[in-house]
């Protein structure tokens, strides 16, 4: 690859603006000092992240543009195969804390993607920026190791954006030019353990005290 042009890319599950592509280009990696700073900064804002490879830019008039197709091209891992970040609930605990969270996480990001819907030239998506827990989440996964089944309520960040109907929607993430709304609500939820796995699902949304709705 032309080091002109080529770029790092990570996908960060940002607590302030949920999920993100974040690209370094190999000037902006020498100017941060390394990787390892730029990794530090990514760390301190998320809940997770992972480096997904590099990809190489086309440079034109106005700069240096990256394809659609570059990025779909960069399979995203579970979470579980991902680093955690220092915001996340779970950072520095046990192995069953972390477990907890991510499943709650993944179980309501899972239940936003029902929400999808299109029109003739968009979809619509919903993306989840981060999860407030009551109780707390030591409190959660106490309960749950002991009684195999607990009920809690999780305060949901929200934002709805557009993209394109052709585009995969594994490989979309909300931007500035793409979010329309934002918004949080409770969900109350189950979680329970079956055969050594843990399970979650949602049993319902609660009346928001702001009256929040991004439908």
């Amino acid at each position: 690859m032309n080091d002109a042009l080529k770029a790092t890319v990570y996908f960060v599950q940002c607590a302030e603006h949920g999920p993100e592509r974040r690209i370094y280009e190999d000037h902006d990696i020498r100017s941060q000092g390394g990787i390892q700073h730029i990794e530090s900064d990514i760390e301190r804002a998320s809940y997770w992240f992972v480096g997904l490879g590099t990809i190489l830019g086309h440079g034109a008039l106005s700069g240096v543009y990256y394809t659609l197709e570059q990025f779909e091209s960069l399979r995203l891992p579970e979470r579980s195969r991902m680093r955690l970040g220092r915001l996340n609930p779970a950072f520095g605990r046990p192995a069953f804390d972390q477990r907890v969270f991510e499943v709650v996480f993944n179980t309501v990001d899972a239940f936003l993607s029902g929400w999808k819907y299109e029109d003739k030239q968009c979809v619509y998506l919903y993306a989840l920026k981060s999860l407030d827990i009551n109780p707390t989440l030591a409190c959660i996964s106490t309960s749950l190791a002991t009684t195999r089944q607990v009920f809690c309520v999780i305060e949901a960040s929200v934002v709805k954006y557009w993209g394109d109907k052709h585009w995969d929607p594994t490989a979309t993430v909300p931007t500035l030019d793409t979010i329309l709304d934002e918004t949080s609500f409770p969900i109350a939820m189950e979680l329970r353990i079956r055969g050594g796995d843990i399970l979650a699902q949602v049993v319902s949304i609660l009346q928001s005290a702001s009256g929040g709705n991004i439908n």
